[in-house]
């Protein structure tokens, strides 16, 4: 049997278990522990079905959570091993038994061990990373320790919030903006994994998962900015480093090199490694202000801020045409304004194409997210899940990927894989207004409506406008909940008259009602009074299947936007399922050639 300690060559890649890592073509990415664990133990059995309570018992040795820690634990090896889950050359899903390793290991020659370097991008990166984490303007800096230490593992950097303790109001888009900004670029670092977390309850709570916090103040004081920041050890709860920066209020590219040169200088002593700095590339300064704004505004969603951050992202590329994040937040912020608002999808998304088709990086991870986005709403199934995983194996930490990917496999009716991307988007970012509300989304085709509820609450604490999600309404009918629902309904119609409906709504689930019910849509549909995102999910309310596909037949040429499959798999739509006009549907948007190529049909029924 394979030696689980020694190396060992799986295809491509040279696996080290002792170090944790995998290498191919001189790139060493390095693993989580179980990780590792679940892949030498697939090798021991190379060939063998193995299931789900085997690998609970032998790799968690019984502990583990349920099959949401091995699904999630199987992603993130298909991601670090360059695999598809829909044509595997790897790990195989074996529908309802389990997992086999497709290929057989084979020993490994011995090298001579040399310790693991950061690259000057990858080192850049750090910088960045803490940068952004300053919120603000943040600086990371770890513990000093003796210069012989090798990198051989990955570190979980949690940032919190900075608390703006100014006394007057400052700019809420640095914080945001330059967060994001760094968190995007730092986690493309192979030695670290950067989360977000909400507030210092999520760091008590954080039960050792956390190799270090990263926290502070802001303030404005007249024309300066002055940050405090500090960094805790996850597990010894002690503060490793501290310090206070301070600048022009204005002078954010000065904020951002200087910070991370001192983050360098902390990493260097930390991980015993000479941290040289990439030169930075000259963006101009109003530029690159504009960017962070529209970073800030497009997080909030909805149709006034989407466009303002559209806006803001073209000024930024007006003043530096070469500047290459600001154009993929361009693509990606037009790619959702049609979901907020009146503009038609096809048009827009062909300015999204040549956005994209103008970027000079060929390999952008949340370029080719968005473009999943796009193959996703326009029904190409197999294209879109391929887009969502490229991405995700060039960087397995983009949380809006894991947000879409999310939506997509709850459309194709595999809810549990839906819930674990949202789990993951979560564990990324836990201050996202749309992970709050995705991972709510995701809870509620689960049937965990108390957590969905929670989730969707926390969404609208942080900016998330919850009636911009009908799945929100849902949630509203399961709990029968007419008050608040007439609310929402008054709230996406505020210039129409939905004349009796919403005093109607306690009998959407009275048979004996139904006949009236639809004549009053009926009505309201002819009229144009109702919003086209609703007209499908009425349908289904009321049982109405031929109408269900009638609506998808009036949308699918001219706007797909106004369709919204994921409730095919609710359980308000059990009926339907069951029904033989599902097929008829299903074939209708493709989802049946989706699944013969795929998986097979989801076991929903």
């Amino acid at each position: 049997m394979l030696d689980a300690k020694k190396p060992f060559k799986l295809g491509d890649w040279r696996v080290e278990p002792d170090r944790l890592c995998i290498e191919c073509g001189g790139e060493e990415r390095h693993l989580e522990p179980k990780a590792m664990d679940m892949l030498v133990y697939l090798a021991q059995h190379a060939g063998e079905t193995i299931s789900r309570e085997t690998l609970g018992r032998e790799v968690w040795a019984g502990t583990y959570g349920g099959d949401e820690a091995i699904s999630r634990v199987v992603s993130l090896l298909r991601s670090q091993l360059g695999d598809n889950s829909r044509k595997p050359r790897y790990i195989e899903t074996i529908p309802k038994q389990g997992y086999r390793l497709a290929i057989y290991p084979q020993p490994a020659r011995k090298r001579r061990r040399i310790a693991p370097k950061f690259s000057q991008r990858a080192v850049g990166l750090i910088a960045a990373l803490l940068i952004i984490s300053l919120s603000l303007s943040g600086y990371l800096l770890l513990r000093p320790a003796p210069a012989e230490k090798i990198v051989d593992r990955i570190y979980t950097v949690a940032v919190l919030p900075f608390r703006d303790i100014s006394s007057e109001e400052t700019d809420r888009f640095i914080s945001v903006g330059l967060t994001d900004e760094l968190i995007s670029h730092l986690n493309q670092s192979p030695q670290l994994r950067i989360v977000a977390r909400n507030s210092l309850g999520d760091r008590q709570g954080a039960g050792g998962s956390i190799d270090f916090f990263l926290e502070g103040s802001i303030a404005v004081i007249a024309d300066r900015l002055r940050v405090h920041a500090e960094i805790i050890d996850g597990e010894e709860e002690l503060i490793v480093w501290s310090d206070n920066y301070e600048t022009a209020r204005t002078n954010y590219l000065a904020v951002q090199r200087d910070l991370s040169a001192l983050i360098a200088e902390a990493i260097s002593r930390e991980l015993g490694i000479d941290a040289i700095l990439p030169r930075s590339p000259a963006v101009n300064l109003d530029a690159y202000t504009a960017y962070l704004n529209g970073i800030f505004l497009s997080r909030l969603r909805g149709e006034e801020p989407l466009r303002a951050s559209i806006e803001a992202f073209a000024s930024a590329l007006t003043m530096a045409p070469d500047f290459e994040n600001a154009r993929v937040a361009l693509a990606r912020a037009q790619a959702l304004l049609p979901f907020y608002s009146q503009e038609e999808q096809m048009p827009a998304f062909a300015e999204v194409v040549r956005l994209l088709d103008a970027l000079t990086q060929d390999s952008h991870a949340e370029a080719i997210s968005i473009r999943g986005f796009i193959a996703y709403r326009q029904w190409r199934w197999q294209e879109a899940e391929a887009y969502f995983l490229d991405s995700l194996a060039l960087d397995p930490n983009l949380a809006n990927t894991h947000v879409w990917y999310s939506q997509f496999l709850a459309v194709v009716g595999r809810l549990e894989e839906s819930l674990q991307h949202a789990r993951m988007a979560y564990e990324l970012d836990s201050v996202s207004p749309v992970v709050n509300d995705r991972l709510a989304t995701a809870h509620l085709w689960n049937n965990q409506n108390d957590e969905a509820e929670r989730l969707f609450s926390a969404g609208a604490n942080l900016g998330f406008s919850s009636w911009q999600n009908p799945s929100y309404l849902v949630l509203l009918l399961r709990r029968q909940d007419y008050d608040a629902l007439r609310l929402g309904l008054r709230a996406l119609h505020p210039d129409t008259d939905l004349g009796p409906l919403p005093d109607n709504l306690e009998y959407l689930f009275v048979p004996e009602a139904r006949p009236q019910l639809v004549a009053m849509l009926d009505t309201l549909i002819e009229q144009q009074q109702l919003s086209p995102r609703l007209e499908f999910g009425v349908w289904i309310i009321l049982q109405q299947w031929d109408r269900a596909l009638a609506t998808i037949e009036k949308y699918r040429d001219t706007d797909k936007k106004y369709l919204d499959f994921e409730f095919l798999f609710a359980q308000e739509s059990e009926s339907l399922r069951n029904d033989p006009l599902f097929e008829q549907i299903t074939v209708t948007i493709g989802m049946q050639g989706y699944w013969q190529q795929s998986e097979g049909q989801p076991d929903f029924r």
